[in-house]
């Protein structure tokens, strides 16, 4: 399976996901509401605050290259332990944002993303 594009969407941010099923809907066709437009790419830095989902969707991103640079590496083997430093460094980022992250909001949605980060 192909891994996803670092523009691909993350999940809208949990307090506009609320809000669109709360009387935000549009129609086919017509322009999403403004909440729709929060949407942020996979790329978005951790100085960017993002819903916990959106981050579940980040660490989960980087569990899978990790997964793919343990078990289906390049022949550059000088690549691959490069990758493999910046997939440390990231995670390690994430396991540092992510408890910080948890108690500015209901902690129990980061469990699964920060236990991501730590193992």
């Amino acid at each position: 399976m192909k891994d996803p594009s670092p523009d691909d969407l993350l999940p809208i941010g949990d307090e506009h996901w609320d809000s669109q099923n709360n009387g935000l809907k549009h129609s086919p066709g017509s322009s999403p509401p403004d909440a729709m437009a929060a949407a942020m790419p996979l790329s978005t830095s951790t100085d960017v605050r993002v819903g916990c989902f959106a981050r579940l969707a980040q660490v989960t991103n980087l569990l899978g290259r990790t997964m793919r640079n343990l078990y289906e590496p390049t022949p550059d083997m000088a690549y691959n332990q490069e990758e493999a430093t910046q997939l440390k460094r990231t995670l390690e980022a994430y396991s540092t944002l992510l408890p910080v992250e948890a108690t500015a909001s209901d902690c129990r949605y980061y469990c699964a993303p920060i236990s991501i980060c730590l193992q």
